[in-house]
């Protein structure tokens, strides 16, 4: 070594440089060796490749291996970043260097190995090499919780389609929901399940997701189930005050539960403090008293988390009045009454008027004449009958059907044999298709009831027909 050292020593600068460039290439191979890396040639079949870059970090950060395989780390970097491969379980290390290097570790066991930057590690410039029988990279398990915190007896949903696989698919995810360290809950590929919580508890929840090739990864949330809010308790009771022999109602279907629905309705219906009438699920029940009385009556009620909640209402029952004795009628002459005779004739109705008019009036007209004074009202209608299949008629016209249109109704009043005229107006519409009717060689009718009331409130309706024309 020292006559190598004199001749590089006794050489010219040009000499100088290349002793130089083979100290430091021996140097640099000592220590890779001292290190348990091997500068080696670009990744094989069996032999993942990861790429050390500036600003990007390892890429990929999964690498995946199956036990005696190796993983190269290739850094090409040129701009001076120094970067490095630490490995957490302390078996593989490189030293920072700013040229372009390569490294490379074989695994001889299956297992998962987190590695690092130790310069840039507080950026998130780590890796993780997968060790295991296929060679692949294991799923990501994920999962959400809702809600969370939960009350006892809430539905709570857990959803883990958020997980993932970098190759293939994932094909069954299992589920610890009590926290007990067993996957009881299998739902195959199903990403979704929900259960509900009886007690409240601080639950570590479990997610195991196993892809196609048979590897799996899992993960924990913390579940948070609180206890519930017990019911509210709501009653009216009817009629209060009552009298003895009464019945009384007793309605409790204003009770509510937070979460779920009551189940039980129980009463203390006498105020001795014991509720002895259970009426099940069905909020209502009912009874008489016998004695004069001021109750606290009570209703409990229990949802199906088995919470109670009590609620008490006064209740005030009054001796009902004694029945009046008869009065003994005094001896004398019995007064006679002479009846009335009950007014049960409806008026007589003549009508009058023309029984042709014109649709350009607007109107139909009747003449009404009652025997006796009466209200008047009239009613009715004007129709525009189909026009008949000819061959004449066209195709639409034939298709087109009979409509009723209802006359505006009017009301008047009249004295004894006085005569008094009815109006009844058709609509714009009416007008229209009377008169497209009438065009088309149809026949309109108006039909006409009129109601005549008398005093005693007798009534009597008589009808007329009024042919429509041009």
């Amino acid at each position: 070594m020292r006559s190598r050292r004199l001749i590089c020593a006794g050489a010219g600068a040009s000499a100088l440089s290349a002793c130089d460039i083979r100290r430091i290439t021996l140097r640099m191979a000592v220590l890779v060796v001292a290190l348990g890396a091997s500068l080696a040639a670009p990744a094989s079949a069996d032999n993942r490749e990861v790429l050390v870059r500036d600003f990007i970090g390892f890429t990929p950060t999964k690498a995946a291996v199956k036990p005696s395989e190796s993983v190269t780390w290739n850094q090409q970097s040129t701009s001076g970043q120094g970067h490095n491969v630490v490995f957490e379980d302390g078996q593989f290390s490189t030293p920072v260097r700013t040229e372009p290097w390569i490294a490379t570790r074989t695994f001889a066991a299956a297992g998962t190995f987190p590695y690092y930057c130790s310069i840039h590690r507080q950026f998130g410039m780590t890796g993780v090499v997968y060790v295991n029988a296929t060679g692949t990279v294991p799923p990501v398990a994920a999962f959400t919780v809702s809600p969370n915190p939960a009350v006892t007896g809430q539905t709570v949903s857990f959803n883990g389609s958020g997980s993932g696989v970098t190759t293939g698919s994932i094909v069954k995810y299992e589920w610890d929901l009590d926290g007990n360290g067993s996957f009881e809950t299998d739902t195959g590929a199903t990403p979704t399940t929900s259960r509900s919580y009886t007690s409240p508890a601080t639950l570590n929840v479990k997610l195991r997701a196993t892809d196609n090739n048979g590897i799996n990864d899992q993960t924990t949330r913390t579940l948070q189930v609180n206890a519930a809010p017990p019911p509210t308790s709501r009653f009216t009771v009817s009629p209060n005050p009552a009298l003895t022999a009464q019945t009384v109602s007793f309605d409790g279907s204003g009770s509510s539960a937070t979460n779920g629905s009551i189940v039980k309705y129980e009463w203390d219906l006498d105020g001795d403090g014991s509720f002895e009438t259970d009426t099940g699920a069905t909020p209502t029940t009912s009874r008489s008293y016998t004695s004069p009385a001021t109750l606290s009556a009570k209703l409990r009620v229990t949802d199906n988390n088995g919470s109670t909640n009590e609620t008490t209402r006064s209740l005030q029952i009054n001796a009902a009045p004694e029945p009046q004795p008869i009065t003994q009628l005094q001896p004398g002459p019995i007064p006679i009454v002479t009846p009335v005779a009950e007014d049960v004739r409806a008026p007589l109705v003549t009508l009058g008027g023309t029984l042709a008019q014109s649709v350009k009036l607007g109107f139909v007209s009747v003449v009404v004449q009652p025997d006796e004074a009466a209200s008047l009202s009239g009613s009715g209608t004007a129709a525009r009958p189909a026009l008949r299949a000819t061959s004449r008629a066209s195709a639409a016209a034939r298709a087109e059907k009979a409509k009723n249109y209802r006359l505006q109704s009017t009301k008047a009043v009249a004295k004894a044999r006085q005569k008094v005229t009815l109006r009844l107006r058709l609509s714009k519409s009416a007008i229209k298709a009377v008169k497209q009717g009438l065009a088309r060689g149809r026949r309109s009718t108006a039909r006409v009831s009129i109601v005549a009331t008398d005093a005693a409130g007798n009534k009597r309706t008589v009808k007329r027909q009024i042919r429509i024309t041009k």
